[in-house]
């Protein structure tokens, strides 16, 4: 086997258990998120690791705007909807946060149901 191959191999694994750790850390992150906003918090950062899914910085906004802090909150949403345009939850949650015309049009737009 040749070095690159084993150098290819070896990222590969490492992505898959950081892949594992971050999924970990998610369902922990949900699992306290009903009772404990805050506490879902560090957990969702950490599934943050090397992760394209942009679900754990929809949850840990959701833990600032279910806990009333919706300046805290909006950012998590306006970098998803930056980065994920078609996310609608992202949208959703992002007008929960700013109640703004933009998110309103958007929600509009992506609805199934229009």
């Amino acid at each position: 086997m040749t070095l690159v191959l084993r150098i290819v191999l070896a990222l590969a694994a490492a992505w898959l258990v950081i892949s594992i750790g971050n999924v970990h850390q998610e369902r922990s992150a949900l699992s306290k998120f009903a009772k404990h906003p805050a506490a879902a918090r560090p957990d969702a950062r950490a599934a943050k690791t090397l992760n394209p899914d942009r679900y754990p910085q929809i949850l840990e906004g959701a833990s600032y705007l279910v806990a009333g802090d919706r300046a805290h909150a909006a950012p998590f949403f306006q970098r998803v909807v930056r980065e994920e345009p078609e996310n609608i939850r992202a949208w959703a949650l992002l007008y929960q946060a700013t109640h703004s015309p933009e998110s309103a049009a958007a929600i509009k737009r992506l609805s199934p149901l229009r």
